[in-house]
């Protein structure tokens, strides 16, 4: 990710490209620190 950015990438890119690949949110992948959150991307 943070390769990503430094070679252009803008963020945008790098959310669509980590949702292609199937990485969870933050808000799915810890519920208990994230409990007002649905955990939907």
């Amino acid at each position: 990710m943070f390769q990503a950015r430094l070679e252009g990438y803008s963020y945008a890119r790098i959310v669509q490209a980590l949702t292609e690949m199937g990485v969870p949110w933050p808000s799915a992948a810890d519920r208990e620190r994230n409990p007002h959150r649905s955990g939907q991307a």
